[in-house]
């Protein structure tokens, strides 16, 4: 069954590829440069526990809907890149910190 999950994220992960290279008319190597963070940043904020444990497809795609909403605001506003990353950090972390709130982490120490 696991091998299955692996397929089907090559496949999504090929078909991305294919769109992102139509879109831009040429084959970037860096040109997904900096997505990884955003797609932790979307998990961690729809609820997965970084401790493991399980997720919601729906948990997800809400964390999805407030990255999305708050760069595209900041995007629209002309604020500059520097200050959007520095705020995706405290987004991140704010996250990390409210899931060790969650799963008692820091009550233990």
């Amino acid at each position: 069954m696991r091998y299955k999950a692996h397929i089907v994220s090559s496949v999504c992960a090929a078909i991305g590829g294919i769109i992102m290279t139509c879109q831009q008319t040429a084959a970037m190597c860096n040109a997904g440069e900096g997505n990884d963070m955003d797609c932790i940043a979307a998990v961690i904020l729809g609820g997965l526990g970084l401790a493991g444990g399980k997720g919601k497809v729906t948990g997800t795609l809400i964390g999805v809907l407030i990255i999305c909403v708050l760069f595209n605001g900041m995007t629209m506003l002309n604020v500059q890149v520097y200050w959007q990353k520095v705020l995706k950090g405290v987004v991140l972390l704010l996250a990390v910190f409210i899931d060790s709130l969650r799963s008692g982490l820091l009550k233990k120490a």
